[in-house]
């Protein structure tokens, strides 16, 4: 059973997480590095200041590194793709209407992955599916760069 610590302002907590262990509420103020420093789930708010003075010391090492690796992959989609494709097909000679086409579509595919992936991870050990997914992005992304950065005579 998992020990869960949540904000006590964030409704429903026990009804919601009671199933998976022990969940103790407490005030926003209360929530320090030494109330969560066991804890195998920190739930919170926006209104708490998540950063390494909070989660200094935290047992969990695969937590940190699931959170270095989500990190990336969410700046890297939200901040590049998400604001650039769009602007990158249109300078490839793409339409526009065509690029947004290709954004939804690659929303789909989004869709029906990340469902994929939580019904293999109920069924395989998730860290191996993470590193079978990524290293299908590094093949992915050296694939793309060497499709892209080949000289127009080479074509």
């Amino acid at each position: 059973m998992l020990r869960i610590v949540g904000d006590a302002n964030i409704p429903y907590l026990h009804d919601a997480f009671g199933a998976l262990g022990q969940v103790d509420t407490l005030p926003a103020r209360e929530i320090t590095r030494e109330r969560v420093r066991d804890v195998d789930l920190l739930l919170v708010r926006s209104t708490i200041r998540v950063d390494r003075a909070l989660l200094e010391g935290s047992r969990s090492r695969d937590f940190w590194l699931l959170f270095g690796t989500f990190f990336i992959c969410g700046l890297s989609t939200n901040g590049l793709i998400g604001t650039h494709l769009i602007a990158a097909c249109f300078d490839a000679g793409i339409p526009e209407v065509k690029a947004a086409g290709l954004l939804a579509m690659m929303g789909i595919f989004d869709l029906i992955g990340t469902t994929l992936s939580g019904w293999l991870s109920d069924r395989y050990n998730n860290r191996y599916l993470l590193a079978w997914y990524y290293g299908l992005l590094l093949i992915g992304v050296c694939a793309g760069h060497r499709a892209t950065s080949r000289s127009p005579t080479a074509r």
